[in-house]
């Protein structure tokens, strides 16, 4: 009787456990490679973004760096209002003192653009300029100049790109590039 009462109550338990442990294996995975994801959920691979031309190092106080950024729409249905948001972070201030340009296709002149500090504004995306309608399949490049000031100390940072939906800072894409800023 005792060893009938141990089998009928030591399997149960032992599948109540084993179960737990799973479901427990499954959240924290899922909750890793959500923490991680690059996109909102529901929007995964939606609109990309791309730089080219970024060195691995930037000299403060030296001449500006020409880059390329570039949103591509992998949805089945136009993207209305999509513009890009440039930013530099890292360092204890999570910023970089400088300024960006990005070139007017139309005029062919180069027009300073918004780049957001990475602390503080909880609304940095609605900052994006820009906006335009990216059909299935449709990419836009644009090309930007960036200029770190003198009084930039060295540190590591990233350059950070934003597909963002206007007009309510909607992130649909994202690529984060690792480099160093460095002083003479």
């Amino acid at each position: 009787m005792a060893l009938r009462k141990r089998l009928l109550f030591g399997v149960p338990a032992l599948v109540i456990v084993v179960g737990l442990i799973a479901a427990l294996a499954v959240f924290f995975a899922t909750r890793s490679s959500q923490a991680y994801a690059p996109r909102p959920e529901g929007l995964a691979r939606s609109v990309s973004a791309r730089l080219a031309g970024i060195p691995a190092t930037v000299n403060a106080g030296g001449p500006a760096v020409q880059f390329s950024a570039t949103l591509t729409n992998h949805s089945h249905v136009s993207q209305h209002d999509v513009a890009p948001l440039f930013q530099v972070v890292g360092g204890s201030c999570n910023c970089a003192l400088g300024s960006l340009e990005r070139l007017d296709s139309a005029s062919g002149k180069w027009q300073v653009v918004s780049m957001p500090e990475g602390d503080g504004d909880p609304n940095f995306l609605a900052h994006a300029t820009g906006g335009v309608t990216l059909r299935p399949g449709a990419s836009i490049t644009f090309r930007y100049r960036l200029t770190l000031a003198a009084a930039n100390p060295p540190k590591r940072l990233y350059a950070l790109l934003y597909a963002v939906q206007l007009p309510a800072g909607t992130q649909l894409g994202f690529i984060s590039i690792p480099t160093r800023l460095i002083t003479h």
